[in-house]
């Protein structure tokens, strides 16, 4: 049974009278507020506060579910006036649990490696913000020698985000892929890319090889400056976040009320 529980908000006054409320009921049903040990997370915001408590509980194997007060709600299942019922329902324990995809990235430089994770995308681009120049590789196999803007890498959860902005496929919930999603990519008799998005298998590694090796690695939005870097590698981790649904809604009806 989950019992002790950690609130993030996104701070805006909505999210803040939102946390109040939510503070007392939980409490007054026997909930423990707890900001160190704790089994279950709630964000109260939009999908960026959910990918915020994500990264700052470090992808624990924990519980996380999330209040919309935003616009779309993608992850942010549960709305404002469903607060009491949400509680009610955790008390009894009466949800389901979706697993969602955890992507890992390994930024090699020199001969040291750094490791981050991310639920929705990440983003590589040239530090200066000048055409990004990479060799794409998947599973040590060359898809293309990209000239362009940038790379986005998506998992099945980002596939709404800033990969369905650049026009990239939206992916069942169940298909465990990745998306590799060019962003204005250079078309011309000099370079020659792919000008659509490609799905990778979950199982397959995804390797960038950049010609200049500074670069500017944007991460579920956070961005990071690498200087130095010999190649930057995608693949899928070994973990799942586990988030509590309380709605049976089919995922296309999901597309058709938030995104039509």
């Amino acid at each position: 049974m989950l019992k002790k529980v950690k609130i993030y908000t996104n701070e805006k006054e909505k999210s803040l009278l939102v946390e109040k409320e939510l503070k007392k009921e939980l409490e007054l049903h026997s909930f423990l507020i707890d900001e160190n040990d704790y089994d279950l997370g709630i964000s109260i915001g939009g999908d960026g506060t959910f990918l915020k408590m994500v990264h700052d509980s470090d992808f624990k194997d924990i519980y996380y579910a999330g209040i919309n007060t935003g616009s779309l709600g993608f992850l942010q299942e549960t709305q404002i006036k469903d607060c009491l019922p949400f509680i009610l329902r955790l008390k009894e324990n009466d949800y389901d649990i979706e697993e969602l995809d955890v992507g890992e990235v390994v930024i090699t430089i020199n001969s040291s490696e750094y490791h981050y994770f991310f639920l929705n995308e990440v983003i590589i681009r040239n530090q200066c913000l000048r055409t990004l120049e990479s060799k794409v590789m998947i599973n040590d196999n060359l898809l293309e020698e990209f000239a362009g803007d940038a790379i986005l890498i998506s998992t099945n959860t980002g596939s709404t985000a800033h990969n369905m902005s650049y026009h990239g496929p939206i992916l069942y919930p169940s298909l465990s892929a990745f998306i590799i999603t060019p962003i204005a990519p250079i078309k011309n008799n000099v370079y020659h890319n792919l000008d659509n998005s490609i799905v990778i298998l979950c199982d397959s590694k995804i390797t960038l090889i950049p010609n200049k090796t500074d670069v500017f690695i944007t991460i579920d939005g956070i961005s990071i400056e690498q200087r130095g870097v010999v190649q930057i590698e995608v693949k899928m981790a070994n973990k799942k976040i586990k988030k509590l649904k309380f709605q049976d809604t089919s995922f296309i009806k999901k597309v058709h009320d938030k995104l039509l």
